[in-house]
């Protein structure tokens, strides 16, 4: 689902980071996809525990934006790409 050609940046560690995606593809009114991550806490095992956080930005806008009102099919795809983000940062 994730294309590489479509991460516009990507630094991230096993202590956290962020990724910029490009979702122009998918609407019209879409820009990039920023998705972060952080070591929230661990387990007893010592495992840790991440808390992620993304934010959808319009075409060339600096804030986020809200996209509730979008096709039910972007909003699909959209959420697929937003998880197929947490299992590439999870893999790695």
């Amino acid at each position: 689902m994730l294309e590489n050609d479509k991460i516009n940046w990507c630094d991230w560690t096993a202590d956290g980071g962020a990724l910029e995606y490009d979702l122009s593809y998918l609407h019209p009114e879409l820009g990039v996809l920023l998705q972060e991550y952080q070591i929230n806490s661990t387990t007893y095992e010592g495992k840790l525990i991440y808390q992620s956080d993304f934010y959808l930005f319009g075409t060339d806008n600096a804030m986020p934006g809200d996209f509730r009102h979008l096709p039910r099919e972007t909003k699909d795809q959209l959420w697929e790409v937003i998880f197929a983000i947490k299992r590439k940062f999870l893999k790695k």
